[in-house]
């Protein structure tokens, strides 16, 4: 996996600044979030962009929080500075962080970014190694269903970049082609998921949970 070179409207969708993000974070994905976590957990958030997470659960009293992305342009949008942060290839936690180190962990829009079954296969490895036994896991990401493509059907349309240039224009956000990088997700990881996390006897899926959008929320179990 490589350093993103992220545009500036990327660095904004990932941000607070994103008031979109931040309704449906806090109306969608934070309420089930808090279901599954304690405020007293040493929570990490893998891939945590512009710090939207974090943010939400500092606000709901959570004391023990991490994150990592691959970006300093984004860590440099967390507002609470307080939060400890490291800017590295999640790929290798284990370099930044302790064995058992983690009661939680969040891993958001992140997995479709890595470039193989391989790095898919070394990020769970390493992830383990961080979570102490009987810890959560909350992976968000893609889900192939209806909404997901009727949005691409739509986003790539003549009619609709004609009738809304505005608001149907390239996604062009990292050095791969967004469609490029999901099909691969879909086509690398998604058939795998359960064998991938499963097999090798360090976690077990315990839930799935799909919101209102083209994605699905997958808790994690660290055996």
């Amino acid at each position: 996996m490589d350093a993103p070179e992220l545009t500036e409207r990327f660095i904004t969708l990932a941000s607070m600044d994103n008031k979109f993000i931040v309704f449906y974070y806090k109306h969608f994905i934070l309420p089930i979030v808090m279901r599954h976590v304690k405020k007293s957990d040493h929570f990490i958030d893998i891939g945590c962009a512009g710090g939207v997470l974090l943010t939400l659960l500092r606000g709901e009293g959570f004391q023990n929080l991490y994150g990592i992305d691959a970006a300093q342009v984004l860590l440099d949008r967390v507002p609470d500075k307080t939060i400890p942060t490291v800017c590295g290839n999640y790929l290798n936690v284990k370099q930044f962080y302790s064995k058992n180190q983690f009661d939680a962990a969040t891993v958001f829009n992140t997995l479709h970014h890595l470039d193989s079954k391989e790095e898919y296969c070394q990020f769970f490895e390493n992830l383990h190694y961080i979570m102490k036994p009987g810890s959560v896991v909350i992976i968000k990401d893609l889900y192939d269903g209806l909404f997901y493509k009727t949005y691409n059907a739509i986003l790539h349309s003549k009619i609709a970049r004609q009738v809304f240039p505005r608001v149907f224009v390239g996604r062009d956000f990292v050095q791969t082609h967004e469609t490029d990088m999901h099909r691969r997700f879909f086509r690398e990881f998604v058939p795998h998921f359960n064998k991938m996390v499963e097999t090798q006897e360090r976690f077990k899926i315990i839930k799935k949970h799909w919101p209102l959008t083209f994605e699905q929320l997958i808790v994690l179990k660290t055996i």
